[in-house]
């Protein structure tokens, strides 16, 4: 499976955050109250930048882009999100992952 480098977004979302967000993991909840993915939670994008409480953010919803990985993840692993909003290995269910070597 040959994977393009770098990140692809389709979808680019303007999200209001309710917590602390850190870039790079999984997003949950509404666009105007969004929170760092819990554990299992289903995700609604991927934040691309870091932001506080209340500051508007711009979070991946489509396409391809980089989560970071909480626990090892092989390609094609249907991954999840952890208490943290890391990618972590999910059982059949959730996003694929395509892992680029470099």
């Amino acid at each position: 499976m040959s994977v393009a480098r770098g990140k692809q977004p389709v979808l680019i979302e303007t999200l209001e955050a309710a917590g602390a967000i850190v870039a790079d993991r999984f997003v949950a909840g509404p666009k105007s109250g969004a929170t760092q993915a819990g554990n299992g939670v289903a995700a609604i994008g991927v934040a691309e930048v870091s932001a506080a409480t209340g500051e508007f953010f711009s979070a991946v919803s489509s396409g391809v882009t980089v989560v970071e990985a909480g626990a090892a993840v092989a390609d094609g692993d249907y991954v999840q999100s952890n208490a943290s909003g890391q990618a972590i290995t999910a059982a059949g269910t959730g996003c694929m992952a395509a892992i680029e070597a470099e």
